[in-house]
């Protein structure tokens, strides 16, 4: 009798348990979006832990359940293409009115870094993976010489990959 008993609330505290588990799945998906578009990125990056070869993609920017993180997905065009979530470091205003994806490039390599969406007015910043620098050139302006002086340099350049918006 009592292994029965037993065996019930095993049984019972699996359906709950499997009943939550599938309203958390669900959840995992981007529920609102503020905005949808389409862009070419002509060279290898990382964003968050995706790396995306150069290709077509479209990408979404949003959150889940109408609150909490904001969130990019991220689709690569074709079958087979990557596909993933990034959740957005930061939230500010926008610094332009252009759609556009803001790159941190060294040599033959990306890091996704921003995203500036002017028509709704956001920016979104995202964290560069865990060991990479950042580097920027320093140039200073020297008056004795008429002109400026280079005193730092770095392979860095900071790339937009323009954003055209879906339905627009």
């Amino acid at each position: 009798m009592k292994t029965l008993r037993n065996m019930t609330i095993v049984v019972g505290l699996a359906l709950v348990l499997l009943g939550l588990g599938a309203t958390s799945a669900s959840a995992q998906t981007l529920t609102t979006t503020s905005f949808g578009g389409t862009f070419t990125l002509p060279f290898e990056a990382q964003w968050g832990s995706m790396t995306l070869p150069a290709g077509d993609y479209s990408l979404f920017y949003g959150h889940m359940n109408g609150r909490g993180a904001y969130l990019v997905e991220v689709a690569g065009k074709g079958e087979g293409g990557p596909h993933g979530m990034v959740i957005a470091r930061g939230r500010n205003q926008a610094e332009t009115s252009e759609n556009v994806i803001v790159c941190v490039r060294e040599g033959n390599k990306g890091y996704i870094r921003g995203l500036q969406i002017g028509v709704i007015g956001e920016s979104a910043t995202f964290k560069i993976p865990h060991g990479v620098e950042v580097r920027t050139r320093i140039v200073v302006e020297n008056q004795k010489h008429k002109g400026n002086t280079q005193i730092a340099q770095a392979s860095t350049v900071v790339e937009r990959v323009p954003i055209k918006q879906i339905g627009k």
